[in-house]
């Protein structure tokens, strides 16, 4: 069956023309169909089901009703006291976190950046040190030549003069 055939339409209408008049339709207006809706569960469902229905959520309400005591309210304030410092201290975790992060990642760009300037100029400074021993050495090597050479004159000479005290001197003139 159709709820139209319950309900006269010009019943409705006259309903619905006066209180839009007197009341603000946005409210009223729902209210008609719940009041239509329950008038034709009314009529289909017998009244112990619809009892039973409102006796169990009565129930149910004075149950929450009375367990909704000052402990429960404190109990779920401080749970909901928790979770939002909880929350707070997770949002300020990572913030934080964001921020050391970007400071260790300078310090070690610095650092970093430090040490490399440190490195070139150890290397610069070996390399210096390389150079001028490089050079220390083939002076010396050039000395040593030159020693070698002047050993080498000083033993001709001394041939030389030995030759020459026994072709040109005597004995007498030797002492």
């Amino acid at each position: 069956m159709r709820i139209a055939e319950h309900f006269n339409i010009d019943v409705v209408g006259m309903v619905l023309g006066t209180t839009s008049s007197t009341f603000n339709s946005n409210y009223f207006l729902p209210l008609i169909g719940v009041a239509g809706s329950l008038l034709v569960l009314i009529r289909y469902v017998s009244w112990p089901v619809i009892g039973t229905g409102l006796a169990c959520y009565g129930l149910f309400y004075c149950y929450e009703r009375l367990r909704w005591t000052d402990v429960a309210k404190k109990s779920c304030f401080n749970q909901q006291f928790v979770q939002h410092l909880q929350n707070t201290l997770e949002e300020q975790m990572c913030i934080t976190g964001h921020s050391y992060t970007r400071i260790i990642e300078s310090d070690l760009t610095n650092e970093i950046g430090r040490l490399s300037r440190e490195v070139e100029l150890a290397q610069l400074q070996e390399g210096e040190k390389v150079r001028n021993l490089s050079q220390e050495q083939k002076r010396l090597l050039g000395l040593q030549e030159h020693v070698h050479w002047l050993r080498n004159a000083s033993h001709l000479l001394h041939t030389d003069l030995s030759d020459f005290q026994t072709s040109y001197l005597t004995e007498q003139q030797l002492d």
